[in-house]
């Protein structure tokens, strides 16, 4: 069901030669919204002054994840907000989804893990501006309307760089619940790569995705798409796996461009 959605997907992008123009206004507009939104930087600034760096595993982590659920709340004005305890622990997973009324009660899930907010090398921010690039992207596509039939559910999970515990925990919870998940965008900010879409598809689907989707994002890029099926065979939510890496010096383009292949998919 997953795969043929995403077929589907990509077949009504390649056919719809008429309203293609209507498309790139919609990404015309994501870019513009994630360009003149001066509070990206600002709420990057606000994590690192109150959540200095820390490790996975501590009380210090669960306070980082009650902040970002705070930040999704007043600043991606994202109302439906929930949290997912892990174990006995402190730690807990933030949650929080754009759905219509038309939804078809299918997932997209926009992810980062809740670790170290820099890394030892002070080369970036990991993982604050993923989290942050992860809210932005909610926050473009419910500010301009653009979440589309499917539930677009926002994921900061604990312990992203250890066991996953926290992605097993939301995986196992989504399996009890019998949900569809149609892919996950996990945003990591790791060290300076940018402008790479990783795609945890098959070939086939791959294929198709590359002849549709870069035509729509090249007068903003250029993009790299990179077919890594094998992180979605080693995932815990048992879905295709995608991966965004964002850069704090890009971090504009990189929201409007995981926001862009989410519309477009969607």
């Amino acid at each position: 069901m997953k795969k043929s959605y995403i077929i589907l997907a990509l077949a009504a992008l390649a056919s719809v030669s008429c309203a293609r123009y209507s498309v790139e206004q919609q990404i015309e507009k994501i870019y513009q919204h994630a360009a003149a939104d001066t509070t990206t930087l600002m709420t990057l600034d606000k994590i690192e002054r109150n959540l200095p760096e820390r490790a996975s595993g501590t009380q210090d982590n669960s306070d980082a994840a009650d902040y970002l659920a705070m930040l999704a709340d007043k600043e991606a004005k994202i109302s439906n907000i929930w949290s997912q305890n892990i174990g006995d622990g402190t730690d807990h997973n933030i949650v929080a989804e754009l759905k219509n009324k038309k939804s078809t009660g299918n997932v997209i899930i926009v992810s980062a893990a809740v670790n170290n907010w820099t890394d030892t090398l002070g080369v970036n921010h990991d993982n604050a501006a993923a989290c942050v690039a992860a809210l932005k992207v909610v926050e473009t596509l419910k500010s301009l309307g653009l979440n589309g039939h499917n539930t677009v559910r926002l994921l900061l999970y604990q312990d992203g760089e250890g066991t996953h515990d926290g992605l097993r925990e939301y995986a196992s919870i989504a399996k009890e619940k019998d949900e569809t998940t149609l892919m996950q965008m996990d945003i990591t900010s790791e060290n300076d790569e940018s402008n790479i879409f990783h795609i945890g598809e098959n070939p086939r689907i791959f294929d198709e995705l590359v002849k549709v989707v870069p035509p729509y994002l090249e007068k903003y890029g250029p993009y790299e798409f990179v077919n890594r099926k094998a992180i979605t065979a080693e995932w815990p939510v048992k879905a295709p796996c995608y991966s965004y890496n964002v850069n704090k010096a890009t971090l504009d383009k990189d929201i409007a461009a995981i926001a862009s292949l989410i519309y477009l998919l969607n």
